[in-house]
């Protein structure tokens, strides 16, 4: 969930386009289909993905319980950040939720490709992108209703949303599938 919500296959700016680049070089391409586990808490790995086509679900597990953190769509850099800070074990789960295509690359690649100059600005890019939606994610979570929450969500990403399961949808609102049904229903 590094980059959710920047669409990097959309943008024109320096970054993106220097990246896409980069990685039709250093990246693997892979298709996966729902439930593939790419990213597994406390496995130790330093990969992250663009997302080509499909949708993704980060999962935190507490307890035994899992709680879906975000969700991520085409143009989306995926993978967990913490191993960029910390020795490389995965704070996150991230699995397929549909039929999905990504680049898969790894940071010392990326790095080693781009120089170390370049890399570190386009790094300090991207994760300044991450803390701002953790911000808004925690304030949306605080401030917004279900309603509101789900709203926001369709809006953004009308149609890839309208592919995620509505059991996912409803764990990530934080509300049981019924009164998803009934939000939805209020929509129509």
């Amino acid at each position: 969930m590094l980059n959710p919500d920047f669409n990097v296959l959309g943008r024109k700016d320096g970054y993106a386009t220097q990246l896409l680049h980069v990685l039709q070089k250093i990246g693997e391409t892979k298709r996966v289909k729902p439930g593939t586990v790419v990213v597994d808490e406390g496995v130790s790995t330093d990969s992250f993905f663009v997302i080509i086509d499909g949708i993704f679900k980060t999962v935190k597990e507490i307890d035994g319980q899992p709680y879906i953190v975000c969700f991520t769509f085409p143009g989306d850099i995926d993978g967990d950040p913490l191993v960029l800070m910390t020795p490389p074990n995965q704070y996150y789960k991230i699995m397929a939720v549909t039929d999905s295509t990504l680049v898969l690359f790894n940071w010392n690649d990326l790095q080693r490709e781009m120089g170390e100059e370049v890399f570190d600005k386009m790094l300090n890019h991207y994760l300044l992108q991450y803390i701002r939606f953790l911000q808004t994610r925690v304030v949306e979570s605080l401030a917004l209703s279900a309603e509101e929450r789900y709203r926001s969500l369709v809006k953004q990403n009308a149609f890839q949303t309208s592919k995620i399961p509505l059991l996912d949808l409803a764990a990530y609102l934080g509300i049981t599938p019924q009164s998803l049904s009934r939000i939805r229903a209020n929509r129509a």
